[in-house]
Formats: structure tokens, C-alpha cells, sequence
């Protein structure tokens, strides 16, 4: 695995955030999680990027990279609504973005990039044919035979973009993600 050195590129390292800063619902002015643990603030970057490219229209991003000593995350965080459709373009435009960045191409992103969707599952979904119940039972039996639940059609952008994705509750990041990597 070839890992991303964040000093190496000016734009990743002027970006750093924090996990909590990177999940705000500004809307509702609700934070996803509390922790401190630092990343990349991908929606920050997306904006520079624009700048730098030259770009009309802002590109979809993710809302932060993660880059640890083995594995690098996108993560995005949703408190409210989930269009499919706009997660993907997001998963698309982020990885474009940073295989440009790190002169990488998507073989790479296939390769090393995993991908985290964190949603609320109190707030009402759209686009998503399974109930809350019958996904928490899902859910919880995959926990039970250690296999991972892949939500809102995310699971099929494995191998095609990302190595591997995550959909997790609030509560199911902290224990997953959060613990993990503080």
C-alpha cells in the first residue's frame, strides 16, 4: 500500500480539521460525533480545488479524509435526508479530485480507499426501501456473523471505486470508527 504523506501536498495539509468540525448538520446545528480525531476537510478542499482548476460549478465532495498509518477513509456524514444518487456523485467527484491531487490514478482509490457513510437513523430517508426496523435487525445479525452491512446501494461501488464500504448509525461510528482510531 503506498500511503498518502498529507505534508506532501499543500492543499490536503492546509485542510485539517477535526472529525466533530467535519460532521456539523449546520442546518440543525448538530454534530454527528464529538471526536477530536484530525482529518482532511474534504468540502474545504473541493473549494480550493475549484479555485486551483479552474472550475465553473463547485464539485460534490465527501466531508472528510481520513489518512491513518495503513488505511485512508472518505467519510461523509448525512443527519437528515439520504439521496443515493448525490452519495455517489460525491464518492465519484472526491475520488477524481483526490487522484488528481496525489497524481494517483483509480486503480490506486480502488485499491486503498475505503469509504464510511454515517447517517442518523432517526431523521426520515428517502430513496430507501428498507424500514429503520427491518435494517436494525439486518444489522444486527450481520454484527452477530461479523459481516458488514452496506446500506443505500453503496455496496456495489466496491472494487469499482472504492475498496471497501461502511454504513454506519451514529452510535455503530464510535464503536467501528471513533474507538478505533483515537
Amino acid at each position: 500500500i503506498l500511503m498518502i504523506y498529507i505534508g506532501e501536498y499543500e492543499i490536503l495539509n492546509n485542510n485539517k480539521s477535526t472529525l466533530k468540525d467535519t460532521s456539523i448538520d449546520s442546518a440543525n446545528n448538530e454534530y454527528m460525533t464529538e471526536s477530536d480525531i484530525e482529518v482532511i476537510n474534504f468540502d474545504e478542499v473541493a473549494k480550493k480545488y475549484k479555485v486551483l482548476r479552474g472550475i465553473t460549478d463547485l464539485p460534490t465532495s465527501n466531508d472528510a479524509l481520513f489518512i491513518g498509518e495503513n488505511e485512508i477513509f472518505f467519510i461523509e456524514f448525512k443527519n437528515g435526508q439520504i439521496d443515493a444518487n448525490n452519495i455517489r456523485l460525491k464518492i465519484c467527484d472526491s475520488m477524481w479530485m483526490l487522484t488528481d491531487i496525489i497524481e494517483q490514478n483509480i486503480s490506486y482509490m480502488r485499491e486503498n480507499v475505503k469509504y464510511i457513510l454515517v447517517y442518523n437513523p432517526q431523521k426520515k430517508q428517502r430513496n430507501i426501501r428498507i424500514s429503520a426496523s427491518r435494517e436494525d435487525i439486518k444489522r444486527r445479525f450481520k454484527k452477530k456473523g461479523k459481516d458488514n452491512l452496506v446500506s443505500f446501494g453503496l455496496k456495489r461501488l466496491e472494487k469499482l471505486y472504492i475498496n471497501e464500504a461502511f454504513t454506519y448509525t451514529k452510535e455503530d461510528f464510535e464503536e467501528e470508527f471513533v474507538k478505533i482510531y483515537s
